[in-house]
């Protein structure tokens, strides 16, 4: 079953500045209900969790979901639009990109967090912590994509963020083969 493919929410319409172009189109095109990727996230949407921390390997899908997630948001209940950021990794761990990385998720509404793999030096490290204790103390919704498990995840961010975070959110493992490898009938699953 695939979730139907659809124009973008009225409300994202704009919102969607930075986020991946071949996540956008695989967004527009539908996602495959059965990979597990998708699951999590929609089981994630039906609680009542501010933070979503995806864990898995690189190919899965997280990156594309975390933005549906975004896009689709404020139509899981029928609220009003909500502001959307999306920022990645390596924009968190560069100077000037981190700027624009900040203005974007500080306080919309709803802020994808993408590709962050504690690779970066500690200046990264302290900036992805920020934005995360910010987001939870302001009761802001997040999802955060990553390949580190989650102790790893912990040590890089930090023992103190994790039992902040985990108040009202979520550390996700989800494993699965790279969907960029991996085609059916000659057609990419995503």
């Amino acid at each position: 079953m695939t979730i139907h493919p659809t124009p973008f929410p009225s409300h994202a319409a704009g919102d969607h500045k930075g986020m991946p172009y071949r996540s956008l189109e695989a967004i527009r095109n539908g996602l495959d209900e059965r990979l597990k990727v998708v699951r999590t996230a929609k089981a994630w949407m039906a609680g009542d969790g501010r933070t979503l921390i995806l864990g898995g390997p690189y190919g899965i899908g997280k990156s594309t979901v975390a933005c549906w997630t975004a896009l689709h948001w404020g139509t899981r209940d029928g609220s009003v639009s909500l502001p959307i950021g999306y920022a990645t990794g390596a924009d968190i761990g560069m100077v000037a990109p981190w700027e624009v990385a900040k203005m974007r998720c500080w306080t919309c509404e709803f802020a994808v967090l993408d590709d962050v793999e504690g690779v970066g030096d500690r200046r990264q490290q302290v900036k992805v912590e920020q934005i995360l204790v910010h987001r939870h103390d302001q009761g802001l919704w997040t999802v955060m994509t990553t390949n580190l498990r989650e102790h790893k995840f912990t040590s890089f961010v930090g023992e103190r963020v994790v039992d902040r975070l985990w108040l009202d959110g979520a550390y996700q493992w989800v494993d699965g083969e790279s969907l960029r490898r991996k085609r059916v009938d000659g057609e990419s699953l995503r």
